[in-house]
């Protein structure tokens, strides 16, 4: 993979509540001999670092080289269901708001 810009897979994303899509893409990773990075797809400062991928380096470049190499160790733990019911509260109440402003221009 050394010279590859393509996407690294992401395998573990807090976010997922029930695990199904990290398990499918963790299995999609070691069948293509991918290395794996996790990410929190944090919303709130609460829930950031959730997901991470630990490596040993030095520096960036050093860091760059072991994601490559596959040499990273996928930690993480779910989001609480508290965020995801405040985000969906918050997206419900911006379709309703946007819905209001439109029916005042009328």
């Amino acid at each position: 993979m050394s010279g590859s810009s393509a996407p690294l897979p992401e395998v573990y994303n807090s976010k997922h509540l029930f695990g199904i899509a990290n398990a499918r893409a963790r299995m999609g990773a070691k069948k293509r001999h991918l290395p794996m990075v996790a990410g929190s797809d944090s919303h709130f400062a609460a829930t950031v670092g959730l997901g991470v991928t630990e490596i040993e380096a030095a520096n960036a470049e050093e860091a760059v080289a072991a994601i490559r190499a596959g040499q990273t160790r996928v930690v993480g733990k779910r989001t609480p269901p508290r965020f995801f019911i405040g985000n969906t509260v918050q997206s419900i109440y911006t379709i309703v708001r946007k819905g209001v402003r439109r029916g005042r221009k009328v």
